[in-house]
C-alpha cells in the first residue's frame, strides 16, 4: 500500500473529512465525546481506523496524533492529541482502550 505524506494536521484533517470523517472527538469524563453531536462513548464502541503520528522540528518535545475513528451507530470524525495536554494523554490512553481496524 503507497503511504501518503502529509506536511500538517490541517491538510490531513481536511482528506479525512473529504472521506467522511466529519465529526471531531474528545475526552471528557474518561469517555469519547463527540463535540459535535454531544454523544459520548465508550472504547469498545469506538473503533480507530488509522493513526497518524507528527513531529515538530524544534529540539522540544511537539508530538501529535490525529486519530480517524468509526463509531458502533457509524459516527465517523477525528480526534487529536497533542504533545503535554492533560486531555490528550487521557486520549491517548483511551484510543489504545479501542478496537484497532
Amino acid at each position: 500500500m503507497k503511504r501518503k505524506h502529509f506536511k500538517t494536521i490541517t491538510t490531513l484533517k481536511a482528506e479525512l473529512v473529504s472521506k467522511g470523517f466529519s465529526k471531531h472527538f474528545v475526552v471528557e469524563n474518561g469517555q469519547i465525546l463527540c463535540a459535535d453531536t454531544g454523544k459520548q462513548y465508550v472504547p469498545c464502541e469506538v473503533r480507530v481506523m488509522e493513526c497518524y503520528h507528527f513531529q515538530g522540528t524544534d529540539a522540544r518535545p511537539d508530538n501529535s496524533y490525529l486519530y480517524a475513528v468509526r463509531c458502533k451507530d457509524g459516527t465517523q470524525g477525528v480526534a487529536i492529541s497533542m504533545y503535554g495536554m492533560q486531555g490528550s494523554v487521557q486520549l491517548n490512553q483511551l484510543m489504545r482502550q479501542s478496537k484497532a481496524a
